[in-house]
C-alpha cells in the first residue's frame, strides 16, 4: 500500500546496477563526500487524505545527508528507507534559514525553497509527498562518514570547551568570502537541524561538515549558515569563519541575522524528542558566555527591527527575548515543540552563571560635547569608568557604586582622540570597553566627486585566513583592553599590516559615502 509505512520496494533483493521497474536505475557503489544533485519528477503519484500526493519511492545514490528544494508555496514531505530497512517516518523538509535581503549572500529565487540539510544516516532510496503548491523538487544528496574530532578546542576566557572548524574538517577551499559584521551582538536565536540525530560524537563532526557543504554548495552561500551548533552529547562546534567573540552576521534567519548569534542543536526535537540533558547544559554554557561577551541580559526583551521575511516585514520592530527561538522570527516550527518550550530555562541557567554581570553599556553624546555613560549591573558594587585618547592614556575617569552605571563626561574641549571607555566592576565582571564617537567631518562641497574604495593591495592572500581576522579585532580595541594575544604567528607577515591598512581606509571611505547619504548629498 502506497500510503502506508510498509516497505514499498524490496530494496534488499536489488544489487547495484540492476534495472528496477519503471526504467530506474540501481544506484553506483557510494563514494564519500560527493555532493550529487538531481531533479525529481513529480509524476505517478496517488492522493491520500489530508490533501496529501504520494510519489513513487526512487533509488538513491548511497546518502548520509539530503536537503530538498522546491518552488511553490507547498509542503514537501519524505521519508527514507536503507538497502535492508523499511522506510522511517515522514520528515516534513523545513525551511525559512536563509541570509539577509542586500548582502552579499544569495537568497532562495524565484519562489524557491531552501530545505534543512536532514542527517538520515545510511539510506539508498528515499520516497516524497507534497501537499499544495509543489511545481519543481530538486534533491541534494551527499555521503559522509563519521569523522574524528581534533581534541584541540578554541581558547577564550570564560568560554565552554568549544570545537574549531579545524577540529571538524571545515573545508575552507569551498568558502565563497570573507565574513562580514554587525555593529554589536544584540540577542541569540537557537534553531534545530531537524535531521535524524546522531548516534555518536564521530556522527555529529560528519553532521556539521555536512551542513556546511550544503549550504555553499546548494544554497550558494559563503559559508556554514550558523554560528555555533551543539549535539546532543554536550559537544560545541565553531560555526561560521570570522571569530567567536565577534557578531559575525550568519545566514540562519532571513531578516534577522544581522546582530543575533544562530546556534543549532544537532536532531530533530519537533517530533523526535526531548533535548538531552548534555545538550541542555551544553546550549545554556555557551549562552551565558557568548551573551556575557556581549554584555546582554539573557532574561530581557529587546525591540529588533527586522530587515524583511514573509512574517515581519522590513523596518518593522519585533519585540524578542535576548534568547529566542527560530519561531519568534519567521513562520517555522524551528527549534521544535520540545525544545522551544526549554528556553526560559536555558535563559535562566544562562543569567544565573557566571555572576556578577554587567549589562547594556550605552554612550549617548560625541566627543565636542557632554559624553553620557550608563550601564547596568546584576547586584551593586564599585565600578569605574576610564576614558582614554589614542596612545591609551588615561584623561578622565568617574566612580560610583550601586547597581547602575551613569557618568558624564565633559568632552567639549577633549583633543588627541579617537577615544575610548572602559567600565570596571572588578575582577569578577567583564569589562565592557568601546569607542566615543568622534563629531562627524563637515559635509562635503557638492562639487567633491563621491570617494572609490582603495584597491586590494597586491601580496595579500585571496582568502584572508580566520586568525588574520581575529588579530584585526584584537588591533582594533584599545591597547590596556586588548586581553590575550590571539594565535598567530609570531612575526605577523607584511601582507597582514598592508591589509589592515586596507581594510581601515576602506571603513573610512563607507563611513563618508554614509555620512553624505544621510545629509541626502548622493
Amino acid at each position: 500500500m502506497l500510503g502506508g509505512l510498509a516497505l514499498l520496494v524490496p530494496a534488499k533483493a536489488l544489487a547495484a546496477g540492476t534495472s528496477l521497474a519503471g526504467g530506474i536505475s540501481a544506484a553506483p557503489a557510494r563514494r564519500a563526500d560527493r555532493l550529487v544533485t538531481r531533479d525529481e519528477p513529480l509524476l505517478g503519484q496517488r492522493s491520500l487524505q489530508g490533501g496529501f500526493r504520494v510519489h513513487e519511492p526512487r533509488r538513491a545514490p548511497h546518502f548520509s545527508m539530503v536537503s530538498l528544494h522546491w518552488q511553490g508555496g507547498g509542503e514537501v514531505w519524505f521519508r527514507v528507507a536503507g538497502a535492508d530497512a523499511e522506510y522511517g517516518a515522514w520528515q516534513r523538509a523545513e525551511c525559512c534559514e536563509a541570509p539577509d535581503a542586500g548582502t552579499s549572500e544569495p537568497g532562495p529565487r524565484a519562489d524557491w525553497h531552501f530545505g534543512k540539510p536532514a542527517w538520515v544516516g545510511n539510506a539508498d532510496w528515499i520516497q516524497y509527498r507534497v501537499r499544495g503548491d509543489v511545481r519543481r523538487l530538486r534533491a541534494y544528496f551527499l555521503w559522509l562518514a563519521p569523522r574524528e574530532i581534533s581534541r584541540r578546542q578554541i581558547a577564550s576566557v570564560g568560554a565552554p570547551a568549544i570545537i574549531p572548524r579545524s577540529g571538524w574538517g571545515a573545508n575552507e577551499k569551498i568558502v565563497r568570502a570573507d565574513p562580514y559584521f554587525a555593529e554589536r551582538l544584540r540577542f541569540a536565536l537557537v534553531h534545530h537541524t531537524a535531521g535524524k540525530r546522531p548516534a555518536t560524537p564521530q556522527e555529529s563532526a560528519a553532521i556539521v561538515a555536512g551542513i556546511q557543504r550544503f549550504h555553499i554548495n546548494a544554497n550558494g552561500w559563503n559559508d556554514i549558515g550558523y554560528n555555533f551548533l551543539v549535539d546532543p552529547f554536550g559537544q560545541i562546534f565553531e560555526g561560521r569563519v570570522g571569530g567567536i567573540e565577534v557578531p559575525v552576521v550568519g545566514a540562519h534567519a532571513r531578516g534577522f541575522n544581522t546582530g543575533s548569534v544562530g546556534i543549532a542543536v544537532l536532531g530533530d526535537y519537533h517530533t523526535g524528542g526531548a533535548i538531552t540533558p548534555e545538550a541542555l547544559a551544553a546550549l545554556s554554557a555557551l549562552l551565558a558566555w557568548r551573551l556575557d561577551v556581549a554584555h546582554l541580559d539573557p532574561a530581557t526583551l529587546r525591540s529588533i527591527t527586522s530587515g524583511g521575511n514573509g512574517r515581519h516585514p522590513a523596518s518593522t520592530p519585533v519585540t524578542l527575548r535576548s534568547l529566542s527561538g527560530h519561531r519568534d522570527t519567521d513562520f517555522t516550527a524551528c527549534p521544535g515543540d520540545h525544545l522551544y518550550p526549554e528556553l526560559d530555562a536555558v535563559a535562566a541557567a544562562a543569567a544565573a552563571t557566571g555572576l556578577p554581570k554587567l549589562y547594556d553599556p550605552t554612550i549617548e553624546g560625541a566627543v565636542g560635547a557632554p559624553v553620557r555613560i550608563t550601564a547596568r549591573l546584576s547586584e551593586d558594587l564599585p565600578w569605574t569608568i576610564t576614558i582614554v585618547d589614542a596612545a591609551g592614556v588615561a584623561v578622565a575617569q568617574g566612580t560610583g557604586a550601586g547597581a547602575a552605571v551613569d557618568w558624564t563626561w565633559d568632552a567639549t574641549a577633549a583633543i588627541g582622540g579617537p577615544f575610548a571607555y572602559t567600565i570596571n566592576a572588578g575582577e569578577s565582571v567583564r569589562h565592557a570597553t568601546g569607542p566615543i564617537v568622534e563629531p562627524p567631518p563637515p559635509p562635503p562641497a557638492e562639487t567633491e566627486p563621491l570617494p572609490k574604495p582603495p584597491p586590494k593591495p597586491k601580496g595579500v592572500p585571496k582568502r584572508v585566513p580566520s586568525w588574520a581576522w581575529k588579530m584585526y579585532a584584537w588591533h582594533s580595541k584599545p591597547r590596556r583592553s586588548r586581553g590575550p594575544r590571539p594565535k598567530a604567528p609570531k612575526r605577523l607577515p607584511r601582507w597582514y599590516w598592508k591589509w589592515r591598512r586596507w581594510r581601515l581606509q576602506h571603513a573610512r571611505v563607507a563611513e563618508l559615502i554614509r555620512i553624505r547619504r544621510e545629509a541626502g548629498e548622493i
